[in-house]
């Protein structure tokens, strides 16, 4: 009998935050649209042009979603924005959503969009997230 297939989050972010997300001075990841999962959750971080790469993951502690001025008091100093850049991201938003980042790991070797479009033709980066299913390492070995 199979067990449960780990449930994985492939997040595009800028290269600029990936790198701070990975040195583990940013601590939380901020969403207009947060993706359904649960704190525990492994996100794969896609950077973005022009790194155009997975470099490495974290772990989704918790989640937090509130106004944007009530998440602003919560994580804005935690999120590498400013607070005039944290409220032009959300402008519109009617939530804001914190992902907090635990177990920040940064692979050696990035896997970059020429080499997952090799194993996986067609291969689009998503705009903000994808669910991706199966054991991690399985997956990364087959990229």
């Amino acid at each position: 009998m199979a067990g449960k297939e780990e449930q994985i989050v492939l997040m595009s972010v800028k290269p600029e935050f990936a790198r701070v997300i990975l040195d583990g001075t940013k601590t939380v990841e901020l969403r207009r649209v947060a993706p359904k999962a649960a704190p525990g959750t492994i996100v794969a971080m896609y950077s973005s042009s022009p790194e155009c790469a997975i470099v490495g993951t974290f772990v989704i502690g918790q989640v937090e979603t509130s106004s944007v001025s009530a998440l602003w008091e919560s994580v804005g100093q935690k999120s590498g924005l400013s607070r005039r850049a944290f409220r032009e991201y959300f402008t519109g938003a009617s939530k804001a959503h914190a992902l907090t980042v635990q177990e920040p790991s940064r692979f050696k070797r990035p896997i970059s969009l020429r080499h997952i479009r090799f194993g996986f033709p067609g291969f689009r980066p998503p705009q903000s997230f994808r669910y991706l299913r199966g054991d991690f390492s399985r997956l990364r070995s087959a990229l």
